[in-house]
């Protein structure tokens, strides 16, 4: 007899479409082009992980807690506060946004 663990990763990557439903924008293409810059003038605010990929051809996705963290915090962030941290609030992000690991199931 074999015993199985499965384990549930959820999807951390989000096409804009999928953005804009999850923060319930119609078009969130300002909002997207406004996160992007920020990114790119401070490229180590979002370590270890990358807040966006672009992707061969002309999409993008970006990582769901990172857009988080900068929609909830955008006027802060965009007046350049040093006070608020990523790595911080990730565990709450987590929470807030259903997206945690499941517990461990042994079948």
């Amino acid at each position: 007899m074999n015993i199985i663990k499965a384990t549930f990763t959820p999807q951390y990557w989000a096409l804009p479409k999928d953005i804009a439903l999850i923060f319930g924008y119609k078009s969130p293409t300002k909002l997207l082009t406004s996160f992007r810059a920020f990114c790119d003038s401070r490229p180590n605010y979002f370590n270890p992980t990358k807040p966006y990929r672009e992707l061969e051809g002309t999409d993008t996705i970006y990582n769901v807690y990172a857009f988080a963290h900068y929609f909830e915090n955008r006027q802060l962030l965009d007046a350049g506060t040093r006070s608020l941290k990523f790595e911080n609030d990730l565990p709450r992000l987590v929470e807030a946004y259903s997206l945690h690991l499941l517990k461990e199931e042994s079948l």
